[in-house]
């Protein structure tokens, strides 16, 4: 099953945790978030209830160690990559 939500802002530290804690109450084991600063009430919910929660753009197990535990893995862009490409291929 793949459950989906949105929050009212990326900011929204609470909206994120309440989305991830429904997803948790209705049977979720995992919450990947693209959510900016509200990925943060995602691991909230997820340490809270004892689940895990995916990170986002950069390895978010590193980025607060009190919700390491909870991260299992990230999902990281790269984005220096593709702009590096980018203007590779434009000078070339």
């Amino acid at each position: 099953d793949v459950q989906t939500a949105y929050v009212g802002a990326f900011d929204d530290v609470e909206g994120g945790k309440e989305a991830a804690a429904a997803m948790y109450d209705d049977g979720a084991d995992v919450v990947y978030h693209a959510a900016g600063g509200a990925g943060l009430g995602v691991f909230q919910a997820a340490q809270e209830r004892g689940r895990f929660a995916m990170g986002v753009d950069s390895d978010q197990s590193e980025s607060d160690p009190r919700y390491a535990n909870v991260i299992p893995a990230s999902m990281v862009k790269r984005v220096d990559t593709a702009v590096f490409q980018a203007v590779g291929n434009v000078v070339d």
